[in-house]
């Protein structure tokens, strides 16, 4: 699984920079369903939790639900929101937000 590239050595001498964007704590949490994707199919049992910090790009999910590192999950806002699980915390799941 290739996961990040941050630059390609000679004879290119490319490097990218990643622009970090950490979760900002919300003053209150925020509660969320979300369901767990397995490839392309949705599982049937919603799951709940909480956003208690969030950015543009990333959230911290708390939740009962065991998520593994790299699960991918779709959000039930006033639209689908999908997220790929890319940190385990003892503060929660670290969530990348990857599409709408």
């Amino acid at each position: 699984t290739l996961s990040r590239i941050l630059g390609i050595g000679a004879p290119y001498g490319v490097s990218y920079t990643i622009e970090e964007d950490p979760p900002k704590e919300l003053p209150e949490p925020l509660n969320v369903t979300f369901f767990t994707l397995d490839g392309k199919h949705t599982s049937d049992l919603p799951q709940s939790g909480v956003f208690t910090a969030r950015s543009e790009k990333e959230a911290l999910l708390v939740t009962e639900t065991p998520l593994s590192l790299y699960d991918n999950l779709s959000f039930e806002f006033e639209t689908k929101i999908f997220a790929k699980v890319i940190e385990l915390t003892d503060k929660g799941v670290r969530v990348r937000f990857t599409s709408r």
